[in-house]
């Protein structure tokens, strides 16, 4: 899509209070910007953050080319951000993030069949104390991503960035730093298991059910005892289009009724798989 227009119709730009609302709680563990961008296998990337200049410096200037998505696929999952290590396009992206306050950032990445999620939290404290910060704060930042994507799940407004896309060019983007991937991994993995053993141990081997996005919308709000009138309300539905998603829903999980539905629901992990 064209630049201009991802600018002009943005959600990000657009309603930038929606993405600063979902945000804010992040004031309380001291950090100053979040961001998420979204790949897709065939190269289409969007994104979104909580500082709307930033957000349109990072189109305009044609950032998304030089981030950290242009590395390669990897498989790192938490990676420490220095802006003193680029050079090239990519100093110049961390250039214009430090006149937004964005200084030493970590980005944890999921992965899954092809398509990957970055998620950017800044923090504004010397380099010499940001990574024990970091580690300090991960389990939050994990929890916190749980709750950013329910909350995108639900917001029909900020929903609209997944399709508002542009291209990462795999010929002439690059992600240009002094320290090499490996270097700048910080391997948190074991810290985690140790701090939240019992997450880390959910029924792995319980089938994936696939559902739209009406669908999750709808579990969701059904899950936070929400009834079909409200729901129907908040997502702009009629009472009976919001029955027929939850007759969807009770025939993928073989529910009966809708109090089978909710245990059905928390048996499959239906939060965690969001």
């Amino acid at each position: 899509m064209d630049i201009n227009s991802i600018i002009k119709h943005h959600p990000g730009l657009t309603h930038s209070e929606d993405i600063q609302g979902i945000c804010r709680p992040l004031k309380r563990l001291g950090l100053s910007f979040f961001a998420h961008t979204k790949l897709g296998k065939d190269g289409a990337l969007a994104a979104i953050a909580s500082n709307p200049h930033f957000l349109e410096d990072y189109y305009r200037g044609g950032y998304y080319q030089n981030d950290v998505h242009c590395q390669g696929s990897g498989q790192s999952k938490y990676i420490f951000r220095d802006p003193t290590e680029g050079f090239g396009k990519t100093k110049e992206l961390y250039e214009r993030g430090m006149v937004y306050g964005v200084w030493h950032m970590l980005t944890i990445i999921e992965r899954n069949q092809g398509e990957r999620k970055y998620y950017h939290f800044a923090a504004p404290y010397s380099a010499a104390h940001v990574k024990s910060f970091f580690m300090q704060k991960v389990d939050a930042l994990e929890k916190f991503i749980t709750y950013f994507n329910k909350s995108l799940l639900i917001n029909d407004r900020l929903n609209r960035m997944f399709s508002l896309t542009c291209s990462v060019d795999s010929e002439t983007s690059g992600y240009f730093t002094h320290s090499t991937a490996e270097s700048s991994t910080i391997d948190l993995t074991s810290f985690l298991k140790d701090i939240d053993h019992e997450n880390q141990c959910t029924a792995m081997n319980m089938p994936k059910i696939a559902l739209c996005r009406r669908e999750k919308q709808c579990a969701f709000l059904l899950l936070q005892g929400k009834t079909s009138p409200e729901i129907a309300e908040m997502l702009k539905l009629s009472k009976r289009t919001v029955e027929v998603y939850f007759e969807r829903l009770r025939m993928r999980f073989g529910s009966r009724n809708k109090i089978q539905l909710v245990r059905h629901l928390m048996e499959f992990n239906f939060l965690e798989d969001l």
